[in-house]
């Protein structure tokens, strides 16, 4: 993958200072292949605002490509002191691979359930 790069100057206190910045590919939006935490085999799907907050989840590249046999609960990162879970079944992985989007509803915690709006990445 081809990157370029380009220089800003940006205007400050003591003149002008070189800002560089990296074009993303458009196929790769976060350049690495995965996400912005550099996680190639798993993509990240924020949820909901929700009672305050929202959460993250994990979501296996290879799971789309080859939905799990047995559904495993997928935890959601730890907010306020709890955690949801969500569940993908086979339907939701083969609209996955078809790009399509889905919407799960996570467990209730804490008085509060979250929404997920999954699409893969492209």
């Amino acid at each position: 993958m081809e990157r370029k790069q380009f220089l800003i100057y940006v205007t400050g206190a003591m003149g002008l200072s070189p800002l560089l910045l990296t074009e993303i590919a458009c196929d790769d939006p976060y350049g690495d292949g995965g996400n912005a935490e550099g996680d190639k085999d798993n993509f990240t799907v924020a949820s909901s605002v929700d009672s305050g907050h929202s959460h993250t989840v994990k979501i296996s590249f290879s799971h789309v490509t080859s939905p799990p046999s047995v559904y495993q609960p997928l935890q959601t990162s730890s907010s306020g002191g709890h955690t949801h879970s969500i569940t993908l079944t086979t339907s939701d992985y083969q609209q996955l691979q078809e790009g399509q989007q889905i919407t799960k509803t996570s467990t209730t915690d804490s008085g509060h359930k979250h929404t997920f709006m999954i699409e893969v990445p492209t």
